[in-house]
Formats: C-alpha cells, sequence, structure tokens
C-alpha cells in the first residue's frame, strides 16, 4: 500500500500536464519570499559577526524529525522521539560549574542561543506538522514580523504526542507529552550603536515511564502486547528560561555588552500507586505506597563584558556572576541528609576571554573560561575550506546529582572532584571533481570521570581513559542526480577507567539518494535509503528514577543495520515528505533493541510538511 501511493503520487507530480505546470508558474511570482527574509543569532552579535542569512526552505534532510536523525544517529533515546538521551560518544558538558545532573531531556529544551532574530520585509510564518505511525505527531508553528527595520517580534510554539508502542490501551494512550512555547523581540537604533535581544522560552516534559520490556515473562521481545516493568509511574519536567542581551558601541573596536538569565528547571519522579510496580524497585525508603521524588534547581546569571573588531580581529572579554540554588525534597529529614550535601546554594564568579582571526578562507578562533583551581576551559580551533581542527582542556565540577540524591528509592552522598578532559577534533578534506573525501580523527583522554555504575549509583574512576575514534566520510555524486554518501567511525577505548565508556567499536552511517528540480524548479524531489549500523555493544541501560544511563554488562544491543526509506517534495512554498521506518524489520519480521530492555521503533509509515507563508 504505502509503495503503491507514492507510485501514484509520482505519476501525477512528474506528469507532463502543462495544467499542473502553468499552476506552479502562476504562484510563483511574488514579491515576497525566502529572499526577503533573514535572521541573526545572537552568537553573530556577541562575537562581532553580525551575518544575516536567509531562511532554508531546501527539503535536504526535512525527513529527519527526531533529534536522533538529526544528530546523524550521535544520540540514542529509548526507542521513540521525546524519550531520554544519551550521547554515543563521550561529550564534555558545556557548563563547568555547578549543574543539576538532570540531562536526559536537555534536547527537548529551547536554548537562548537557538533563537532566531529575524528581518522581514512581510509577516513570516512557518508551519511544520508530522504525523508518524503508532499515533506519533507533532506540530511546530513559528510567525515573526518587523513593524520597521528596527524592532522584530516573534513567536514560537511546539507541541509533542507520542501514543505507547508497547502496552498501549489505544489511541491516545500517551508515552510523552511535550508543550513547549517562546517568545523572542529584537531592537536596534537607527545607528545601530545599541541594539538589544530578549527571548522566554518555557518546557513541559511529560514521559511515562515503562521500566523496559519484562523480560522474566514469556513472550516475544518485540510484541506490541508484552509485559514491561512499571505501570504507574512517570517522570515531568519543568524548564523556563528569561534572557536578556544588549550591547552599545563606541567604536567599532570598543562595545560594551551585558546579559542576564533567570532559569528554572524542576523535575520529578512519580510512582503512584506504587501497587505492582513494586518489586521494580530496590528499595521503599520513604513511603510504601507511592513516589513523589522531585528536585528543583534555579539560577541568575549576569555577564558584563568589553569587545570589538580591528580589521579582521575581534576579541571579547566578560565577567561572569551566577547565583544558584539547587532544592531537594527531602533535604530535612532523619538521615541528617541535608547537612551533608555541599553548597546547595551559593554564588560562582567567572572570568572569560574569546578573540578570533579571519584571513582569506580560514578562521581561527581560542578563548578561556576560568572559574576556580578546579574549574576551567581552554579551547583552540582553526576552520578553513579543507581543514576543521579543535582542540579543547576542561575541568568540569560533578553535578549536584552525582553528588548527593535522596529520594524514595534512591540515597547517597559523595565528596567526587573535579573531572578533566583534553579533547581532539581534526578534519581534512579531499575534493576531486565528484568525489570527496575527509579522513577524521576524534581523541579524548579523560581524567576522574564519574559515571552510574551497574547499582545504578554514581561512582568516580580514579584513573584515566583514552578514546581514539578515527574516521573517514565519503561523498559522490554521479550521473549528475544520484549521490551516495558515507561516514565510518571505528572507537577504541584504553586506560584504567576504559570500563566507564561504553561505545561500539563500529559506527556507520550511509545515505544513497536521487534528487532532481523540475518545472522551473518549482518542484523538487529527493528520494533515497538512510541507513545507520552500531557494532554489538553493552549499552548503557537506564534508570528512570533519576532519569540516567549507567553501566550494564548482561545485554549487547545494537548489532544490526536500521534502515529508513524516504521522498522529500517541494512545491513551491509547501515541502512534503513520506519516509518508511525500520525496513528490515518488515522484511524480516523481527525489530531491534535501542537500549537494555528497550525495542526500537517498529515498521512506520510518516508523514509531514512544512508550509512558509511570507504574507
Amino acid at each position: 500500500m504505502f509503495f503503491r501511493n507514492i507510485t501514484i503520487f509520482l505519476i501525477i507530480s512528474l506528469s507532463g500536464s502543462s495544467s499542473i505546470a502553468q499552476i506552479l508558474d502562476d504562484t510563483t511570482h511574488m514579491v515576497y519570499g525566502a529572499h526577503t527574509t533573514m535572521y541573526l543569532k545572537e552568537y553573530d552579535l556577541r562575537f562581532n559577526a553580525p551575518r544575516y542569512r536567509h531562511i532554508d526552505t531546501t527539503i535536504f534532510d526535512s525527513y529527519k524529525i527526531s533529534k536522533v536523525e538529526q544528530s546523524i544517529f550521535r544520540l540514542q533515546n529509548l526507542g521513540l522521539e521525546g524519550t531520554a538521551l544519551r550521547n554515543i560518544f563521550y561529550m564534555a558538558p558545556d557548563q563547568i560549574g555547578v549543574s543539576p545532573g538532570f540531562n536526559a531531556f536537555n534536547s527537548y529544551f529551547k536554548r537562548p542561543e537557538d533563537f532566531r532574530y529575524y528581518i522581514t520585509r512581510s509577516p513570516y510564518s512557518r508551519m511544520s506538522l508530522f504525523l508518524g505511525g503508532s499515533n506519533r505527531s507533532i506540530t511546530d508553528v513559528e510567525f515573526s514580523r518587523n513593524d520597521s527595520v528596527m524592532f522584530n517580534i516573534g513567536f514560537g510554539f511546539k507541541t509533542m504526542a507520542i501514543d505507547k508502542q508497547i502496552q498501549s490501551l489505544g489511541r491516545g494512550d500517551k508515552r510523552v507529552e511535550d508543550t513547549q512555547y517562546g517568545i523572542y523581540t529584537q531592537i536596534r537604533s537607527k545607528n545601530l550603536k545599541y541594539q538589544l535581544l530578549l527571548n522566554f522560552s518555557r518546557t513541559r516534559h511529560i514521559y511515562k515511564e515503562s521500566g523496559g520490556v519484562d523480560t522474566t515473562e514469556i513472550g516475544d521481545f518485540f510484541d506490541q502486547d508484552v509485559n514491561v516493568f512499571l505501570q504507574n509511574a512517570r517522570s515531568e519536567e519543568l524548564r523556563t528560561n528569561i534572557h536578556l542581551y544588549q550591547q552599545y558601541a563606541i567604536k567599532d573596536y570598543f562595545e560594551f555588552y551585558n546579559s542576564a538569565d533567570l532559569y528554572r528547571q524542576r523535575n520529578e519522579y512519580i510512582s503512584d500507586p506504587i501497587g505492582d510496580d513494586r518489586d521494580y524497585y530496590d528499595h521503599l525508603l520513604i513511603s510504601q505506597t507511592s513516589t513523589t521524588d522531585s528536585t528543583d534547581y534555579r539560577y541568575f546569571q549576569y555577564e558584563f563584558g568589553l569587545k570589538g573588531r580591528i580589521n579582521s580581529i575581534y576579541y571579547n572579554g566578560y565577567i561572569k556572576i551566577k547565583k544558584y540554588d539547587f532544592h531537594y525534597k527531602y533535604a530535612v529529614d532523619s538521615m541528617a541528609f541535608g547537612k551533608h550535601v555541599k553548597n546547595p546554594s551559593g554564588k560562582e564568579k567567572y572570568l572569560g576571554f574569546h578573540a578570533g582571526y579571519i584571513i582569506n578562507n580560514y578562521h581561527l578562533t581560542g578563548g578561556m573560561e576560568y572559574l576556580d583551581t578546579e574549574s576551567s576551559n581552554m579551547y583552540l580551533s582553526l576552520i578553513g575550506k579543507y581543514i576543521n581542527l579543535k582542540l579543547n582542556r576542561a575541568t568540569y565540577k560533578p553535578s549536584f546529582l552525582q553528588q548527593a540524591y535522596m529520594g524514595n528509592h534512591s540515597f547517597w552522598i559523595n565528596h567526587f572532584q573535579s573531572i578533566s578532559a583534553d579533547n581532539v577534533r581534526i578534519k581534512y578534506i579531499f575534493a576531486v571533481g565528484p568525489v570527496m573525501i575527509t579522513p577524521m580523527l576524534a581523541y579524548d583522554r579523560v581524567n576522574d570521570y564519574v559515571y552510574f555504575d551497574e547499582n545504578k549509583l554514581p561512582a568516580q574512576a580514579l584513573s584515566q581513559a583514552r578514546i581514539l575514534s578515527p574516521g573517514l566520510d565519503f561523498k559522490l555524486k554521479f550521473l549528475r542526480h544520484f549521490s551516495f554518501e558515507s561516514e565510518a567511525i571505528y572507537t577504541t577505548v584504553e586506560g584504567e577507567a576504559s570500563f566507564a565508556f561504553q561505545i561500539p567499536e563500529l559506527f556507520i552511517n550511509s545515505r544513497f539518494f536521487y534528487s532532481n528540480v523540475f518545472y522551473s524548479g518549482n518542484l523538487e524531489i529527493t528520494t533515497g535509503l538512510d541507513v545507520n549500523y552500531k557494532s554489538a555493544y553493552y549499552g548503557y541501560a537506564y534508570d528512570p528514577v533519576v532519569q540516567q544511563f549507567y553501566l550494564q554488562n548482561d545485554t549487547r544491543v545494537e548489532g544490526s543495520p536500521v534502515a529508513t526509506y524516504f521522498i522529500d517534495f517541494k512545491i513551491n512554498k509547501v515541502s512534503l515528505y513520506l519516509k518508511m521506518n525500520n525496513l528490515r524489520a518488515s522484511i524480516i519480521q523481527e525489530g531491534y533493541m535501542v537500549a537494555p530492555l528497550y525495542p526500537g521503533l517498529s515498521t512506520n509509515v510518516d508523514f509531514g510538511l512544512t508550509w512558509w507563508f511570507f504574507d
């Protein structure tokens, strides 16, 4: 049925009917469009590169809806969009100071630096709709307009509703519910000496935990009616942030700027009633009947700096003050938990510097951020037409969650020291005719790494791990409209702390596709096959109680290719796509495991569209 519908659609779309061509031609001569709608991000202003970009209305990669697909499979979830995420490869955190430690849903929150500030000659709107098999849907709407070149205002709204794939009671039995919105504005003086950016974002994320498939019961692991461990548990997260940035230029080489953030993150784990879920939990420390654990993290951060540009050189120096508070629900209790928690509230003072130099096709940047002798970050990067080099050395604090926690099912108090990491990333591009070959190398040396062990408890490896990941990216275009792309990464982990890093030895992404344009550019089509492969490895298991991935050595996951067939269309101002997930399962009637006890997405046909409006 799927391929029959695609065939019919292609015949209609590609037919030589002059009437279809006439309709397309008649609607393309618009005064306003993508060519009159541009945007910049705060990064462009902060680092003296106020570069406005045109919005991207191409269809390339439009079928990649999930965070896993958008990360080129460098993220792992629990089988469904909206579930907990972790990085496949090691990445040092952005924050060198205090942090809450609840990171599983980070990617679903729109950060201040992600906002776009537009200059539009007409009201601009974008509507994206995703309708997936097994009752999965995402709606994403954005609107922006200028009342003049000096003032822009806009908002965005996004909802995600993902039904259960296992043990579903029918349509509307949600596994994931996510609602987020943001409001933003930009104000500029006529002489551009003063500029202001302001945004507000809020995300409410609810995930009904399953605990994974109950393998103690008899049944097919990939059956939709197989038992799961948890029936009455859910994780809830609320994040809000108000962000202000403003700058004033005396001269191009001497500008003042400041920014301020008011942030809140509340995490809850609720199991009410515990009932039949009792056997899943290792401990019941506070209540025998229900669980309502929570933490609340808040901070106010202010940054003041000087910056400027002298010809091809730009600089940025700043001081940053962060006043934070991390509140545990059970900070006052008979076990005197609150008395042993280290610095749940306080103030951090940062000193930082960033500089860059642009010459010809090369962009050299470097900088540092210093908090104290236990927390600092130094980095250097060189980006050119053919080379990409990044060096980084960071020392960062363990999170609040890693240091101390008390809930109905878990309790610990630790005094871990800071973690240090050296990171190297190198790419060099060789281009010969239609072939592009890019050798890659990633190297990480990590000391005193903090992780969650096989007992679901935080631990520190007081030793070193060395992660080496050489790779190769290959791209070929042939017969004018056909392309083949593939990247392969081979990883080895050595050192006394190597046991704390579970990374697949072989990681491969490949894509073969056909792309063409018809009717004088009014109809674009891209269709092909996308395949991801990870060699079998002992992937991290997931603890829903504290939203953490932890080590396990009992279950090997992946080890089989996951293929997606996609077809993208763009007709005038509308982009559409159809895709079929997990083709392998439709052929051999067997699923795959994405994480221990969690099956991957079953075979589904998805549909989506994006519609741009410029009036």
